[in-house]
């Protein structure tokens, strides 16, 4: 029954009925014994038709009103793309849960490495995007993306298509290679980053420099896969072409800003305590 439709029977009806009606389709799951109970508090006068017979209406009633409702939120969700808190996050664990414990790295890996080169990397093209990820061994770590082009018809008349296919290969622990460089996406300076070996770290951690195999996008739907060298203060990560680069890099304003922060606030908190011991003492 359409909402229109419902509503106009809704109207339809006597009053008491339709309260009855409106009361059960409140409830959680509607039954019809509480129908029943709705409609026998009705004056024996009221009534207009048998208790059984009302409850019966009252309970169909109600179950509409509960699916046109449903149907609703539905489709506004759709529209304005509303999802319930965490709920990619629920999936995502459910899914990780939910596949065999030897292929939970693979499974990690292969969808974080798509989400980052989806960030990265050219896609899209008018005939669509195919997605392929391959592991290996620290050799065979690449990136290949082909145009792909062929004739779609329609209506008979042919339209030229551009598909782009993208084959990713990397280590199978891809993402812990990757999860202490930048934000740990693997994704730095707009560069897909599919293997990182680190060969410097400072005592307390903060400085790095990783020897890196990265993809960037080419000409078109091709992609360019070249050594680098990536720069690592704490969170912040550069891109660099040799490891004198890397290693001569000045520190970054956005940690030398946070260090003057940090510094600053370390010196107010001082004041408060200074302040504070002088109120008490």
């Amino acid at each position: 029954m359409s909402y229109s439709s419902l509503a106009l029977s809704i109207a339809q009806l006597d009053a008491v009925i339709r309260d009855c009606v409106i009361t059960v389709s409140r409830a959680p799951s509607p039954t019809f014994t509480l129908a029943r109970i709705e409609y026998s508090a009705v004056p024996k006068k009221a009534r207009v038709m048998t208790i059984p017979d009302g409850a019966r209406l009252i309970l169909s009633l109600a179950k509409e009103i509960q699916d046109a409702q449903r149907h609703r939120m539905l489709m506004w969700d759709r529209q304005t793309g509303n999802r319930a808190p965490f709920a990619s996050d629920r999936a995502a664990l459910a899914g990780y849960h939910a596949t065999p414990m030897d292929r939970r790295t693979e499974t990690r890996s292969e969808s974080s490495v798509l989400k980052a080169a989806k960030r990265a990397m050219r896609h899209g093209g008018s005939g669509g995007s195919t997605w392929k990820v391959e592991f290996g061994g620290d050799a065979l770590v690449g990136y290949e993306e082909t145009p792909r082009r062929f004739t779609e018809w329609k209506r008979g008349n042919p339209y030229s298509r551009v598909a782009d296919d993208h084959v990713i290969h990397i280590p199978t622990r891809w993402w812990l290679r990757v999860a202490r460089i930048g934000d740990g996406s693997g994704v730095v300076g707009g560069r897909l980053v599919l293997d990182a070996r680190r060969i410097f770290r400072t005592a307390d951690g903060d400085r790095a420099i990783y020897s890196a195999t990265i993809a960037r996008p080419g000409r078109g739907y091709t992609a360019v896969v070249e050594q680098a060298f990536i720069s690592c203060w704490s969170d912040v990560a550069n891109i660099r072409n040799s490891f004198r680069d890397a290693a001569n890099e000045r520190v970054p304003d956005a940690i030398r800003q946070r260090d003057i922060a940090a510094k600053e606030i370390a010196r107010l908190e001082a004041l408060d305590e200074a302040a504070l011991a002088n109120l008490v003492f």
